[in-house]
């Protein structure tokens, strides 16, 4: 939403609370450009609100010879706009867990079972738009005879954390925006 359009959208953000606008019907036998007489409307609009932060609004708007709000209307909007927001913190919040459960902590890339999952979309992709599809897979030389060279446990998992952390950064530094990492 381009907020100068809607500017009861900016306001209602800027307040953090619901607000309503009535605009007047405009001069009698004036059209609007849809070739419809104008009316009277009503707008109501609240805020969806994550803690503090907008995510979006509740956008209501009568057109009727009357369009004022009911009370019940009135005292309703402050009650969905709270649950609609956290509906919108769980999804987000849930969105966040997924992608964190999908990568290895260590180096970012994704894991086994998100590899597979997404493989098989762009194999399906591919096939279904006819077209070529590439894979990378990087093997570590030699690092077991780096680990076997190291006197304890400890020294092994620090010198294989770094290598598998140094390779994959630098792996994902040459991902192109478009490719799968």
């Amino acid at each position: 939403v381009e907020l100068p359009e809607h500017p009861e959208v900016a306001e209602a953000i800027a307040r953090q609370s619901p607000i309503v606008v009535q605009r007047r019907a405009l001069a009698p036998g004036s059209r609007l450009t849809l070739g419809r007489p104008a009316r009277r409307t009503s707008i109501l609009v609240a805020p969806i609100l994550v803690g503090d932060e907008p995510r979006g609004v509740l956008y209501i708007r009568k057109e009727r010879s009357r369009a004022e709000y009911s009370r019940q209307e009135l005292a309703f909007c402050p009650l969905l706009a709270p649950a609609e927001a956290r509906a919108v913190g769980h999804a987000e919040r849930y969105a966040e867990m997924e992608e964190a459960a999908s990568r290895d902590p260590l180096t970012g890339l994704r894991n086994l079972r998100a590899f597979h999952q997404r493989l098989d979309m762009e194999v399906a992709r591919s096939e279904r738009e006819s077209r070529p599809l590439s894979l990378l897979m990087l093997d570590i030389d030699y690092l077991k005879r780096v680990k076997g060279k190291l006197r304890s446990y400890k020294e092994c998992k620090r010198a294989g954390d770094y290598w598998k952390k140094a390779l994959s950064g630098k792996t994902l530094r040459q991902v192109l925006p478009g490719d799968i990492e």
